[in-house]
């Protein structure tokens, strides 16, 4: 699971403008942290299948990388309501969104395959029940 623990960015800046940016990014992220913590808890116990829980159990967890996707769990999506395995789709992208893209295209589902973007934020924000339009609201706002 390499691509799940990620890296930090070097920013590079040209101007004071740029860096006060960065900066005021950075201290948000920071700030939003916990926020999105709790937000990505919610959304394993939706799905609590289809990513991986350590011993120590949800509540415990203090970084949200520590409830990585259950990537072999991708074969049973179908056991899901289409709703809800777009919406799981959608949280799993904020992990790694080229292999949900692949993930899609093995359904048949990418953008590229279809007339309607399954991942797209109108379509998404139409076809999700409260509780999964406010989970994925918080992870967007958050991330």
């Amino acid at each position: 699971m390499e691509e799940f623990n990620g890296s930090e960015t070097k920013p590079y800046v040209n101007t004071v403008e740029d860096a006060v940016s960065i900066a005021n990014e950075s201290a948000m992220s920071v700030i939003h942290q916990p926020m999105f913590l709790s937000a990505w808890k919610d959304a394993v116990s939706l799905y609590p299948k289809y990513f991986v829980i350590p011993q120590k159990g949800i509540d415990q967890v203090e970084n949200w990388r520590e409830l990585a996707p259950n990537w072999d769990e991708k074969s049973n999506l179908g056991n899901l309501k289409p709703n809800s395995r777009w919406t799981l789709l959608a949280i799993w992208s904020l992990v790694d969104a080229k292999k949900v893209r692949s993930i899609l295209k093995e359904l048949g589902r990418d953008a590229s395959q279809q007339g309607l973007d399954l991942m797209s934020f109108q379509w998404l924000a139409k076809s999700t029940a409260t509780n999964r339009r406010d989970i994925l609201t918080r992870l967007f706002a958050y991330y």
